[in-house]
């Protein structure tokens, strides 16, 4: 087993943690082992389980891409992963998105990639995520995309939660995804690829588009789509409608198809995997005109950019906006007619375990509970903006003091009613001057016993009746 002084040295020579916060740490445990250091550091969020991870399996690279500090995996799809990251010159946190390194052998993929990157470089809108720098790391070959990071989560993290949204909701969001859309449109660019999971909605309610890497300029058919990577929709539905690849109009059917499904919580094209190469189903969409409960002049917004003939659909982002803004339906959302209609108390856990929150989200859900388990207090923090929470668990070992930030605002707001912090010696101190009447702590090592028992009187407390079940 390595001494705490030699793991103090690789650390310091792979740049993960600086010299006067490692001597601190050396000064603690004195002539400890290398596991009480690499802990210590834990504790002290000066190190993360992604980077600890890479330690144990004796990796001396990949913590980094390019300058970028790679703190925890946040997002991976078909061809890259997302990283919660640092910038060191100016401390800040940043998303950095890596190509996976089995695309990184084939050529093509690897100019797409730098394609996207490249596109949305010129893209400064605040309804679309900004790139700040396209590069390749000197030292792993990888590729990557550093960008603006968006403290919240995507659109379909969000639906999987709320189900559908209020016609008033939509309408804000609505505008800001379809300006967005528009100011690329002006830039010569299309998207290609709208669904809800290139749609992140902000902690404070904002939207914010990403992967662009499937658009092309808008007047030129032969660059508008990624060949044999385009969606399979996009080129169902243009071959079928016989309009050229790359016709913005299909941007805005599928944009559609996306207000249509927060709307009502149903995806109109039906079941993706199963009817995927059916075209037919892109001409049987049930119109929301027809739809119950469905405000009529937005039903007929929504069924214009779903229409499947392409001369149907809006012809330019400005109209579908000026419609937009004269259905009169807008007012102040609160938090508790967002709550209104939730059925069973509801519990987020923030905790970087994913053990735990197998756990505890377990041992929650067979009790009566609602629950969500996540490691970054920030998405936590967006997604209870929109479905409050009845109480929230934190670990601040965590999210440190960010956590007790975010949760003062949070119970402000009425986006959390309660909360459990889960401490170790000396942060208790950090939750001096919050409303204690609805807050309980509880002290490491964790025992899941009181966490359970204690969400339950907090969430009693608030009036809420619970299926009281004790181990």
């Amino acid at each position: 087993m390595s001494t705490a002084r030699e793991d103090a040295k690789k650390l310091i020579d792979l740049g993960l943690v600086g010299r006067e916060e490692v001597t601190a740490a050396l000064d603690f445990v004195g002539e400890g082992t290398g596991k009480d250091l690499i802990g210590l550091l834990e504790r002290r969020q000066l190190l993360t389980p992604f980077q600890i991870q890479k330690l144990d399996a004796g990796e001396t690279t990949g913590f980094f891409a390019g300058p970028y500090k790679l703190l925890y995996l946040i997002a991976a799809g078909t061809f890259a992963r997302v990283f919660r990251s640092i910038d060191p010159t100016t401390n800040s946190v940043v998303a950095v998105k890596i190509l996976k390194g089995k695309h990184a052998a084939d050529p093509e993929t690897v100019k797409l990639f730098h394609r996207e990157g490249e596109i949305t470089e010129n893209l400064v809108h605040p309804n679309i995520t900004r790139t700040l720098e396209v590069g390749t790391d000197g030292v792993t070959g990888q590729h990557y995309i550093a960008m603006e990071f968006v403290e919240g989560g995507n659109l379909r993290e969000f639906i999987k939660i709320r189900k559908k949204i209020t016609a008033e909701e939509l309408i804000r969001l609505a505008k800001q995804m379809v300006d967005g859309l528009r100011y690329a449109h002006s830039k010569g660019i299309t998207h290609r690829d709208i669904k809800p999971t290139n749609i992140l909605i902000s902690a404070a309610g904002d939207i914010k588009w990403v992967d662009f890497g499937l658009g092309g300029a808008a007047d030129d058919p032969k660059k508008s789509t990624a060949r044999e990577q385009r969606t399979i929709d996009y080129a169902g539905l243009e071959k079928q409608t016989g309009v050229p690849k790359g016709d913005f109009r299909s941007d805005i059917f599928f944009l559609g198809i996306v207000f249509y499904e927060l709307l009502t919580g149903d995806h109109p094209l039906g079941d993706r995997d199963r009817d995927s190469r059916q075209v037919q189903r892109f001409d049987s969409i049930t119109p929301l005109s027809r739809v119950d409960g469905v405000p009529y002049d937005l039903a007929v917004v929504i069924d214009r950019m779903t229409a499947y003939r392409p001369e149907a659909r809006y012809q330019d982002y400005d109209s579908i906006l000026n419609d937009l803004e004269k259905i009169k339906l807008i007012t102040p959302i609160s938090p508790q007619l967002l709550q209104a209609g939730q059925s069973l108390p509801r519990v987020v856990v923030i905790h970087h375990s994913p053990k735990v929150q197998e756990i505890l989200k377990g041992k929650l859900t067979r009790r009566g509970f609602q629950s969500m388990v996540t490691a970054d207090i920030g998405r936590a923090a967006a997604l209870c903006k929109f479905k409050p929470a009845d109480c929230i668990i934190i670990d601040l070992d965590t999210t440190g003091r960010e956590g007790v930030e975010h949760y003062a605002t949070m119970f402000r707001t009425g986006a959390a009613r309660s909360a459990v912090f889960l401490v170790t010696a000396g942060q208790e101190k950090w939750l001096a001057g919050l409303d204690t009447e609805y807050l309980l702590t509880l002290g490491k090592p964790l025992v899941l016993g009181p966490v359970y028992k204690a969400v339950r009187a907090l969430v009693e407390k608030l009036g809420i009746q619970t299926h009281a079940m004790d181990d």
